[in-house]
């Protein structure tokens, strides 16, 4: 079940992932719980370039125009969680 509380509170969440990466498929079932928005590498090029992404899984929490909080690599749901409340 997705929560939304923190839709109200962020204008998007964002994982960027790949197919055949392993460590992305482990992710999702994390990120599902928080977020919809996943973006697949190939089509999420634009995105990754613009926020300088170069490894996946990656997540990219934009909260009302402030600097983004990007992290690279598989995180736990706590650390997830903890991304949302800052």
């Amino acid at each position: 079940m997705k929560n939304n509380v923190f839709a109200l509170q962020l204008d998007k969440v964002t994982r960027l992932t790949a197919e055949w990466c392993g460590p992305c498929g482990s992710y999702g079932p994390v990120f599902d719980e928080v977020s919809s928005l996943d973006i697949d590498t190939p089509e999420g090029e634009e995105f990754a370039k613009k926020f300088g992404i170069k490894g996946i899984p990656t997540t990219v929490v934009e909260r009302n125009r402030s600097i983004p909080q990007i992290v690279s690599g598989l995180i736990t749901k706590e650390h997830l969680l903890s991304l949302l409340e800052k």
